[in-house]
């Protein structure tokens, strides 16, 4: 693309922004192109040649609108399209890119990192004419294209090194997505970033500098804190007009090893979060050393079979990744009774028709200490008929004994082929802990999987026969593909549900480390170290408090309060927080009610914090955030902490959220309570005074969960995880008593609005029932 004619006649422009001009078209022709999919890449660029002018006055109108020495903040985009006699389709190209550039808040073109890479951070609501986003940022240059999506200013998620040039900003909208689902129950919102390697020949070496590329370009534009105060990005002219300084990335697919070199540009940038930027390195909690996230992953996976009445340690699997992976690798250790039957990863397949258990356990522990693959599995250690096969095998001859397993009738097939045959297989466990899409619904296509890597090795929902699914990994399943097997009698959650204590890990890293920055480096490692087991022990225990959460709600909506379900769908797809597909409300699946409990949270919490709360009124909440020894010796620190606002009503809304399922406040709130909502959440908050308080008839909001307040500070908060584990059976057990105590409030609490008994009477019958069983 020619862009010698660009007649940029601005005084503060050098010679080399005509090369990062062209950085700046050509980075949003692949925006509008692979994030927005409204037309072809070529045809894009050809119409912004074809349109030399109108581009020259687009470059013009940029370059004054972020000139950090012009106060011009306006734009006259619209005036250019209007006088010029654009048609048809280059019409419309041109009205995007102009949506698009009105969009873009900041940007690095008058920083010298301009002249290797360019950087747009755009508003997702305008550029994507309404979104659930916050921002998105772009980076572009000559061998890197990369874009990071936030769901709110403070957010965090992980940064892939994605392989798909052609459609990665999709990956990465059904990434963040499922992250924003999975951060509602810790502080930050949602993140997710990736970029790609355009390297003719791309290694390891040139990966690891895309990715420099890529963490530069989002420092470059982000602001930062220096001895309390905030400073904004230097020669960045910020048309957002907030504060933007919360950014912590973190190791994902491509970029596990990645975490100390983005610490290290982190100290190079003088960024106030230093190690915290990127969490998980050195100095952090070792996600794969812990097992966080299978360990998370493994007490929902109990909570299933707990359910079924199906005995834990003698169940036979079938999983998806391999030996050397965090997530896969550490369940398939912690599984040590399991018999792995098959499993596969991303070159592999193994097969153990009728596996030795301690034979297989020893050798799965070998391979994950050694962080070796299926190739590597000593063949010698498997049962009769099973091997290990290529996924990239034409054709594998098939032993009667893996015909047999998986009820296959032909002598061969191919290594997609037989992938599919073990998803289709018995088993009463399938276990995701690798990276891809593996199962759709029937109605399904695969494009409505985004993932055209797993095409030939994805499945119907209609074709499994497990008992039990357990997302260790993001994406496993479309959403309509999870519906769809619990339907057929499948005992599964999301992946946000499933997965979600890394990112909590991840998250208290983190806020420990901000509330440790006044601390010598050593100091706070030590205390890091310290606590590791406290706060891996707080984090199973939220782990197991979420999905009876889930459990309250799934029972709740099998009863007369069904109804309220519906009106809760409804209330959602109005303010298009959940896709029109979505289920009626009657007779509600866990999946869905895993995500209607992730959205009710969403919502709670933003309208939580858009609201001036004095500190004392969530001061106890933030106190339940971290460990007790520190509530003790640094008081102090934890009373200024940066954060202490969002951790604070986040601990709270979780408290109120596990112990009563999402739907019981969701009615409330929805039957013309809104109004006062605040105001009953302030008193809320003020807990510890408010049993003594002269309560006002109509605030039933606050009088509600006045009597939750009695069991979640005294029998279930504190309790320690191995106090919980026949928890979730009682829970069963007690189904009816649930219902009936949620309807006993209901009644109880109308009674009072309706001024047929008073607070004091309510009060004394509400007392008398332990909501959480």
């Amino acid at each position: 693309m020619n862009f010698k004619f660009l007649n940029i006649a601005t005084k503060q422009i050098h010679c080399y922004n005509i090369h990062s001009m062209k950085m700046v078209f050509l980075a949003y022709a692949t925006y509008i192109a692979k994030a927005l999919r409204q037309f072809d890449y070529t045809q894009i660029i050809n119409t912004f040649e074809r349109n030399e002018n109108i581009i020259t006055e687009f470059a013009n109108s940029f370059v004054k609108r972020f000139d950090p020495n012009d106060d011009f903040s306006d734009n006259q985009l619209s005036s250019i399209l209007e006088t010029s006699s654009l048609t048809g389709n280059d019409l419309i190209i041109f009205q995007i890119l102009e949506r698009v550039m009105i969009a873009t808040v900041r940007t690095n073109f008058f920083r010298p990192s301009s002249q290797e890479f360019i950087v747009l951070k755009l508003d997702s609501n305008i550029a994507r004419n309404g979104s659930k986003l916050k921002f998105e940022t772009i980076i572009y240059s000559d061998t890197v294209e990369g874009i990071h999506m936030r769901g709110d200013l403070i957010s965090r998620g992980g940064i892939r090194w994605s392989h798909r040039e052609n459609d990665y900003p999709v990956e990465v909208m059904g990434l963040v997505n499922a992250q924003i689902q999975k951060n509602v129950t810790i502080i930050p919102s949602g993140a997710k970033g990736c970029f790609i390697d355009k390297s003719q020949n791309s290694t390891p070496a040139t990966g690891l500098k895309a990715y420099d590329t890529f963490i530069r370009g989002l420092l470059e534009i982000t602001d930062n804190i220096k001895n309390g105060e905030m400073l904004f990005a230097e020669s960045v002219k910020s048309l957002d007009g907030i504060h933007d300084s919360y950014l912590v990335v973190a190791a994902d697919k491509g970029t596990a090893s990645f975490s100390d070199h983005a610490n290290n540009i982190s100290k190079e940038y003088n960024f106030w979060l230093e190690d915290a930027f990127a969490s998980g390195g050195s100095n952090g909690y070792d996600h794969k050393k812990i097992g966080i996230t299978s360990l998370g992953t493994l007490v929902a996976t109990k909570h299933h079979f707990a359910n079924l009445n199906i005995d834990y340690n003698e169940i036979t699997v079938i999983g998806v990744g391999g030996m050397s992976g965090d997530v896969f690798g550490n369940a398939m250790i912690l599984l040590n009774n399991i018999r792995l039957i098959a499993a596969f990863s991303h070159s592999h397949i193994f097969i153990d028709p009728n596996p030795d258990t301690n034979k297989a356990f020893c050798e799965r522990s070998r391979l994950f200490k050694n962080t070796l693959s299926w190739k590597d599995y000593d063949q010698s250690k498997i049962s009769s008929g099973g091997g290990i096969f290529k996924i990239s095998d034409a054709s594998i001859s098939l032993s009667q004994e893996i015909k047999n397993l998986f009820e296959i009738t032909v002598n061969e097939c191919s290594g997609y082929e037989l992938v599919k045959y073990i998803l289709k297989g018995k088993s009463d466990l399938l276990f995701f802990g690798g990276i891809g899409t593996f199962v759709k619904a029937s109605h399904e296509s695969n494009r409505d999987a985004f993932d055209n890597d797993r095409d030939l090795m994805r499945i119907d929902a209609n074709q499994l026969r497990v008992k039990v699914i357990s997302e260790g990994a993001n994406l496993a399943m479309t959403m309509q593909s999870r519906i769809e097997a619990a339907k057929n009698g499948i005992s599964l959650n999301t992946d946000a549900v499933d997965n979600f204590s890394g990112v909590n890990c991840s998250d208290h890293e983190v806020n420990l480390k901000i509330l440790f920055s006044s601390l010598g480096i050593e100091e706070r490692n030590t205390l890091i170290r310290h606590l590791e087991t406290e706060v891996v022990q707080m984090i199973l225990v939220e782990n197991q408090h979420r999905n009876i959460g889930v459990l309250h709600d799934l029972i709740l909506s099998q009863t007369e309060l069904k109804n309220e379900y519906v009106e809760l769908i409804k209330f959602l797809k109005s303010q298009e927080a959940l896709s029109e597909n979505f289920s009626s409300g009657i007779d509600l699946t866990r999946p869905e009610i895993c995500e209607l409990m992730s959205l009710r949270t969403h919502y709670l919490k933003k309208r939580l914090m858009n609201y001036q709360f004095p500190h004392e009124l969530y001061d106890n909440y933030v106190n339940d955030y971290f460990p007790k020894e520190l509530c003790e010796n640094f008081s102090k620190l934890i009373s200024n902490h940066l954060l202490k606002k969002h951790i604070g009503i986040t601990t709270f809304l979780n408290l109120l959220i596990y112990s009563m399922g999402s739907v019981a406040i969701s009615i409330l709130i929805q039957k013309n309570f809104s109004s006062d909502f605040i105001k009953n959440i302030e008193k809320i908050a003020k807990i510890e005074e408010i049993v003594n308080m002269n309560i006002d008839s109509k605030n039933l909001f606050c009088l509600f969960v006045l009597v939750m307040y009695y069991n979640l500070r005294t029998s279930f908060l504190n309790k320690k995880l191995e106090q919980n584990k026949t928890l979730v059976g009682r829970v069963k057990e007690k189904s009816g008593i649930i219902y009936s105590t949620q309807k006993l409030i209901l009644d109880i609490l109308t009674d009072v609005i309706e001024g047929t008994i008073t607070i004091e009477e309510g009060e004394s019958k509400l007392k008398n029932f332990d909501i959480i069983v």
